[in-house]
């Protein structure tokens, strides 16, 4: 459990860094941080819509060097 803790902390933070598309505004940390994983994905695709959150995690997922996770997901068009 605290592993997964610690990804997820270290996914929010390299989120933060992540480059936006234009017209697209950073979800600030404090309110990314107390939530669950459900509820954070939940919050990825009502901020950037399902095809930029896709690739928003995608790129966090393969700069955290997870690629076997980055592979599962599908890419964004």
């Amino acid at each position: 459990h605290g592993e997964t803790l610690k990804k997820k902390e270290k996914f929010q933070m390299k989120l933060g860094t992540v480059p936006l598309r234009e017209g697209f505004e950073r979800i600030p940390r404090g309110a990314l941080r107390q939530l669950e994983i459900v509820d954070l994905t939940d919050k990825l695709v009502a901020s950037y819509y399902e095809d930029f959150a896709a690739e928003l995690v995608v790129t966090v997922l393969l700069d955290m060097d997870m690629l076997e996770e980055a592979a599962q997901l599908p890419r964004a068009a």
